[in-house]
């Protein structure tokens, strides 16, 4: 009898220094914090990842030089405080979007934009030089592995485990997804800045095109009231200045719809303003949603007050004080040192609630694991989804510039042919070898082709932005100078080293 309470007293003993020991250790050793998650995942910003590069336009826009227009330049002098305003914020994502997409695209070639917004592209040479140039296979991504800071044994004994949280991914993915609206707002100021432009230097010269036409009109009119028209050249006539003041019409309202998209990019249309021509100078007020301003000049007050809440949530444990002693220990009662092993029934208490609490949760906690293992794995293929459309928006955009820039030299071409052509109309009809309808019909040509030119130009621009946007941002305009667009796509298509891409 006596060997047994004495076996009984040791178990017990032993039993109460390992509860005790477990106790302190996940005590004063904490969990540890989210294990780094595998691949790309956008990093928190601090206040010094605000301080990038700048995103801006170039002053010296020598190609648009001349192509200023009055209500257009008026608008955007109105805008530009909030452009500016737009293109700090947005710096942010210039830098780490393009840190972390670079890491991405292991398996493509390089793709880079300088200054001039020259591309170019790099792949990797294979090992043997006789078998040629081979472009490196990167295995697939890998599933995250989930690691612990403590065995699930000893985390009975308390909040002893860590795992990739759930909470964790919701941040992360709320600040990419802040750095994709904030890089989206960017791309779209420039290019519907760029289309602006465009847009006002085509209506000048469909104008210019217009009076052409009428000028023929009246005369092809003038020839068949003295019967020396030809058959169906008067219908063709009529056709033409029909297609051009339909021509005009579709201008005018694609120039509505993009100061419209503009103006809804910047924060909408002020209180009781419908026309550009009639915008305020001061920018348009900044809405509020419950009080909270929602201005771009600083992270939005929802955001941060759900960054410290989750904060605080991952501080605080999920196992403290869930069952408080008894009243009578905090009276005093048993604190009497002649009463000494009864002192020991508070750590049982709390250690032997604690342990049973936690082995009733381990199903509990089996669950959590799960889900949050089938979490991270849909992130993990969510953004292999992204890589994917990233990698083929690169693909397509690449491309549509280059033809787009091999039909610019093709019009560019075509232009100056048609210039020689109308300089020579010119001398004949001074001399009477060519009727003024002849030269109407020359220059309404060349008018084409310079209308071609100049939505070649524009389409270069738009494609440029979207492209430089895939590839994470921090793109510079500039021009080149003498009426030549920007050299926004390769000097050298046939090179291997761009058929990589492909």
């Amino acid at each position: 009898m006596m060997e047994t309470l004495f076996l009984c007293k040791r178990r017990a003993v032993w039993l109460i220094a390992c509860m005790s020991f477990a106790t302190a250790c996940t005590t004063i050793c904490p969990s540890a914090p989210d294990a780094p998650p595998v691949g790309n995942v956008i990093a928190e910003p601090s206040d010094a990842s605000f301080k990038g590069e700048r995103f801006e336009l170039s002053p010296d826009m020598a190609w648009w030089k001349n192509y200023h227009d009055d209500q257009l330049d008026a608008l955007m002098a109105k805008l530009e405080p909030s452009i500016e305003r737009v293109t700090q914020e947005a710096s942010a994502s210039s830098s780490i979007a393009r840190s972390n997409y670079a890491r991405l695209f292991r398996y493509l070639p390089k793709l880079t934009i300088s200054a001039g917004a020259s591309l170019k592209a790099e792949r990797k040479q294979g090992s043997n030089a006789d078998s040629g140039a081979k472009v490196e296979r990167t295995p697939e991504i890998a599933l995250p592995r989930l690691e612990f800071d403590a065995s699930p044994i000893l985390g009975i004994f308390g909040s002893g485990w860590s795992a990739v949280s759930s909470s964790a991914i919701s941040r992360r993915t709320a600040i990419a997804t802040r750095f994709q609206q904030r890089l989206d707002i960017q791309a779209s100021i420039v290019r519907i800045y760029f289309a602006l432009r465009a847009t006002a230097r085509t209506r000048e010269l469909l104008d210019a095109k217009r009076t052409v036409v009428q000028q023929a009109l009246a005369l092809e009119e003038r020839r068949a009231a003295l019967g020396a028209s030809e058959p169906g050249a008067l219908a063709r006539r009529r056709e033409e200045v029909s297609s051009v003041r339909q021509a005009v019409l579709d201008n005018t309202r694609d120039r509505r719809k993009e100061e419209h998209e503009l103006l809804m990019v910047l924060g909408g249309y002020p209180s009781g303003i419908t026309t550009v021509s009639t915008l305020p100078l001061a920018p348009p007020p900044v809405p509020q949603i419950n009080g909270t301003s929602l201005s771009r000049q600083s992270p939005p007050v929802a955001l941060s007050a759900l960054h410290a809440a989750l904060e605080a949530e991952n501080v605080k444990s999920k196992y403290m004080d869930l069952i408080p002693l008894p009243s009578f220990f905090a009276t005093g009662l048993l604190s009497d040192v002649s009463l000494f092993p009864l002192a020991w029934v508070g750590p049982i208490w709390t250690v032997g609630a604690r342990f049973a609490v936690n082995l009733l949760n381990l199903p509990n906690w089996y669950i959590d694991r799960q889900a949050r293992i089938d979490a991270y794995r849909k992130a993990e293929l969510d953004r292999r989804k992204e890589v994917i459309g990233i990698r083929d928006g690169i693909i397509e955009n690449f491309y549509a510039l280059r033809d787009l820039r091999e039909k610019y030299e093709r019009s560019s071409a075509e232009t100056s042919r048609r210039d020689d052509i109308v300089a020579a109309t010119k001398t004949q009809c001074r001399l009477g070898l060519k009727s003024p309808l002849q030269m109407l019909d020359v220059q309404a040509r060349l008018l084409d082709s310079r209308i071609d030119c100049i939505q070649n130009i524009g389409s270069q621009y738009r494609y440029s932005i979207e492209l430089v946007k895939a590839l994470g941002g921090g793109w510079t305009a500039s021009s080149n100078g003498g009426g030549q667009p920007p050299k926004t796509a390769l000097r050298r298509w046939d090179s291997p080293r761009i058929q990589a891409v492909s």
